[in-house]
């Protein structure tokens, strides 16, 4: 209800013309981040399997997650990914394991064996939620899609997206029912489209705040 009054004392002018929003720099929806490898280019090279994970036969194995970060950082951060991709109920695993060029830095891996077909939505959330990360697809032992992806420049209309401002209008305990709605900024950060708060790309989902 306060909210509401609010809303309305603006639109009749009695409050807010001193107001003057922050403004980022928005990012064109153009670019293209989600970036699929041509395979076809790749040099051959022998497989090198990470420690302790094992090939699977057809499935996905989303790599490089949050690499650089602390093991139990990145261990978080893949159980959040599980569940905004909807991954918890199926088989499978996750790894925390060292790059093959760089020993010293720490990166997360999902592995899940089975039939998957990803839309650009499911790789728009992915990217969202494991920016950096590279996804392979395989395939009868081959990997017949792979994909790197970055910051989305906007992320929206996802049920499980949420403000932590608890005054923003689209935050659950002001229940406007309005839904969230966030954009990348020019230092890779998630601003709100309604309060401006800053979110890094673990912040905006719900799950993450309960």
């Amino acid at each position: 209800m306060y909210v509401r009054i609010v809303l309305l004392s603006m639109i009749a002018g009695k409050i807010g013309g001193e107001f003057k929003p922050i403004r980022h720099k928005e990012v064109q929806e153009e670019e293209d981040y989600i970036q699929e490898v041509d395979l076809t280019a790749l040099p051959v090279k022998e497989k090198v399997i990470s420690e302790g994970v094992q090939p699977i036969h057809d499935g996905l194995v989303i790599d490089h997650i949050c690499r650089g970060d602390k093991p139990s950082e990145i261990r978080d951060h893949m159980r959040l990914i599980s569940s905004v991709l909807g991954l918890d109920e199926a088989k499978g695993g996750e790894w925390v394991s060292t790059g093959h060029k760089d020993g010293a830095l720490f990166k997360g891996i999902i592995f899940r064996p089975g039939s998957y077909e990803l839309s650009r939505k499911h790789l728009k959330r992915l990217s969202a939620v494991a920016p950096g990360s590279m996804l392979n697809l395989i395939k009868g032992g081959k990997v017949v899609n792979k994909y790197r992806l970055h910051l989305p420049p906007r992320i929206y209309n996802f049920e499980d997206l949420g403000c932590t401002n608890e005054a923003c209008i689209s935050h659950p305990d002001q229940s406007e029912g309005v839904p969230a709605r966030f954009y990348r900024t020019s230092d890779n950060r998630f601003a709100c489209a309604y309060c401006g708060k800053n979110h890094t790309f673990k912040e905006i989902w719900k799950s993450r705040n309960k």
